[in-house]
């Protein structure tokens, strides 16, 4: 028999009735892997783990629909991370049986490799995100030239990790943060609890992913709000201004109503005081992506959550039940830093609730024709909002007047 994929030694005895037995000395068999074989065991787990075998597109292909398929040693070493530690069948399939996870099965001839049948892929269901969350931790001050073997290692002395992601400048740098997903909510609660945790001498700060989150879209919506304001304020000068005055009542009340406007639509792409000339000046080029076939399910909160780890989003132009939208994050080539993180980690194939993605960064006339048709809707939003205003005041002076012409109207007919 097979124990997590060891083959015991075997030695034979008599029993009481005479019969011969088989004695398996199990003990005897969980070797300690070496530092070599420790790596290999943790490349070889992360690419069949819950968390990257659903990502990789490449590896996808290979293990099948049901991801029971066997895949070749001479494919597996084509992974660049596996290779640089070992080209070697006989090494890495010696690493492997010594694995006491059970995710690796090692066929019979030792040429290939698949992910245990008893262990089934879990769906990406709702219930599954939630969960992911609970157990990922965001970990800051990391010398930025830290490596991600440093990191491995590190948090080995931690628990069990199914996911290491490092958070990259804009020049691809490392952040000195990271994302670390660890193998149940159990896991992650432990690590958290630690009082201090410490990398080559300096603490590390450490919060639930979900919290951090929650304190930076609290940041981001105080900017945006600080910007709202100082473009409502640049707005009333302006018409101050071009009046040759310094304003009254119903200035007031306009800058009051714009600005309670500005505040709370927070679906309006657009910044600039409504003029639809000025509205491209104020945008950043390609900050905005188009993205395209979703699953039914989809909901605002899981493009955010899924965008927002790479670029700061500004917001997000999409309703349950469509198929397409619009992301608009901050900061010039914002959208296409976006777009090429998320392709290079799902393998050049992203998919949302189920549904393999489109994504397009706009670009020249396309985007220019975007922020026009925004500009034009926000300034369209602005003129009935005015109107709006205008029809109050009308009917305060002389609404009496007109209601008792209608009445006299339907009574004649």
């Amino acid at each position: 028999k097979t124990v997590n994929n060891v083959v015991p030694k075997m030695a034979e005895g008599d029993d009481q009735n005479g019969d011969k037995t088989i004695v398996v000395d199990i003990e005897e068999q969980h070797e300690a892997p070496s530092e070599l074989e420790k790596k290999i065991i943790r490349q070889v787990e992360y690419y069949y783990g819950d968390f990257n075998i659903v990502r990789d597109k490449f590896l996808r292909d290979q293990v099948g629909p049901n991801y029971d398929k066997w895949v070749p040693l001479e494919t597996m070493v084509k992974f660049k991370r596996l290779a640089d530690l070992s080209t070697d069948f006989e090494v890495i399939v010696g690493a492997l049986r010594k694995s006491a996870a059970g995710l690796i099965e090692v066929n019979d001839d030792g040429k290939s490799i698949r992910r245990s049948v008893s262990r089934a892929v879990p769906l990406l269901t709702t219930e599954y995100r939630l969960e992911s969350k609970a157990k990922t931790v965001y970990i800051k001050s990391f010398p930025p030239e830290t490596t991600l073997d440093q990191l491995q290692e590190f948090f080995d002395h931690y628990g069990k990790v199914a996911s290491i992601f490092m958070r990259r400048s804009k020049e691809k740098e490392f952040k000195g943060s990271v994302f670390v997903e660890f193998s149940n909510v159990a896991e992650a609660k432990k690590f958290l609890e630690v009082e201090t945790v410490q990398f080559e001498g300096t603490e590390l700060q450490r919060s639930l992913k979900s919290d951090y989150w929650q304190k930076k879209d609290k940041k981001m919506r105080q900017r945006r709000d600080e910007a709202r304001k100082e473009q409502v304020a640049a707005s009333a000068a302006k018409r101050v201004k071009q009046e040759g005055g310094d304003g009254d009542d119903d200035d007031d009340d306009q800058q009051q109503g714009d600005e309670k406007k500005e505040q709370g639509d927070e679906k309006q792409p657009g910044e600039g005081s409504g003029d639809e000339g000025q509205a491209e000046e104020q945008h950043d080029p390609c900050c905005v992506l188009h993205f395209e076939n979703v699953g039914e399910q989809t909901s605002r909160e899981d493009l955010k959550e899924l965008f927002h780890e790479k670029e700061e989003v500004c917001w997000i132009d999409f309703m349950r039940g469509q198929n397409w939208g619009y992301v608009r994050f901050r900061g010039e080539g914002s959208a296409k830093r976006a777009m090429d993180s998320l392709m290079n980690e799902h393998s050049g194939k992203l998919e949302i609730r189920g549904v393999e993605t489109t994504l397009r960064v706009l670009e020249g006339e396309e985007e220019k024709e975007f922020w026009k048709k925004v500009a034009k809707e926000r300034k369209k939003s602005k003129a009935k909002g005015k109107r709006g205003r205008g029809q109050k005041r009308g009917w305060s002076r002389g609404g009496r007047g007109r209601g008792e012409s209608r009445a006299k109207r339907s009574k004649t007919h």
